[in-house]
């Protein structure tokens, strides 16, 4: 008897596999990260390839195989359209998708991650929220603390003295912000005001964050220095 088993999961990606199927990988509550066929996928009578929509929160059914595991069954929970139809929006949940699929391994599991990853899905598709370039910046941040790297943004991160206001510098080598007394440390400056808010990311829900008055030069600040330290971390 095949070994079955159910979860939530949320659709990171799916590509064409064999002639009529599809591979799909997600991140389940229960088990982590999945690589899953789902099988008659392809023909136009399947009744499993619409839950299988990438960014979809799904209750799936697993069934284990020798080679392969497959998606027995799969019903929609929340498909996020306010989100999907929005184009910017869009934009932002394919490159929350992309961070979590380059970043979390094959089994690896984490319900934080889940939980994180179910709510910014949930504020993207808040029709009352506006479409807030920060939603990802916040959400990478948090999503690299939780995978262990979470920055000092208090102290600096080579000499360990208590950061003091103007010339401090992400350094992603080390792992947070540095003084500029350690100048052979440097990496790219950060103002003071990039500073506060990249701490606030860390301890507030994006509800709060949403309520700052950011300008677009500090908008653009806050996303390179946090792309920036998640493309070197990974």
């Amino acid at each position: 008897m095949e070994e079955t088993f159910n979860t939530k999961a949320i659709i990171l990606r799916r590509e064409p596999f064999r002639e009529s199927d599809t591979k799909v990988t997600v991140y389940s509550l229960e088990k982590g990260k999945l690589h899953l066929v789902a099988r008659g996928t392809k023909k136009i009578n399947s009744k499993l390839a619409g839950h299988l929509e990438p960014m979809n929160l799904v209750d799936l059914m697993i069934v284990r195989g020798k080679q392969f595991d497959y998606a027995g069954s799969a019903k929609a929970i929340n498909c996020f359209g306010n989100a999907k139809n929005d184009l910017e929006k869009n934009l932002h949940a394919g490159s929350i998708l992309q961070a979590i699929d380059r970043m979390i391994d094959i089994g690896e599991k984490d319900e934080k991650i889940f939980s994180l990853l179910s709510e910014s899905f949930l504020k993207l598709d808040d029709p009352g929220i506006p479409s807030h370039g920060l939603l990802p910046a916040w959400f990478f941040l948090r999503l690299i603390s939780l995978s262990g790297y979470r920055p000092d943004l208090y102290s600096c991160a080579a000499c360990r003295d208590r950061l003091k206001p103007g010339n401090n510098f992400f350094n992603y080598e080390r792992n947070g912000l540095v003084c500029g007394k350690c100048a052979v440390f440097r990496g790219l400056k950060v103002s003071d005001d990039c500073i506060k808010v990249l701490r606030l990311m860390l301890e507030e829900d994006f509800d709060y964050l949403i309520k700052l008055k950011i300008n677009d030069k500090l908008s653009v600040e806050i996303k390179e220095a946090i792309n920036s330290f998640l493309q070197n971390r990974h």
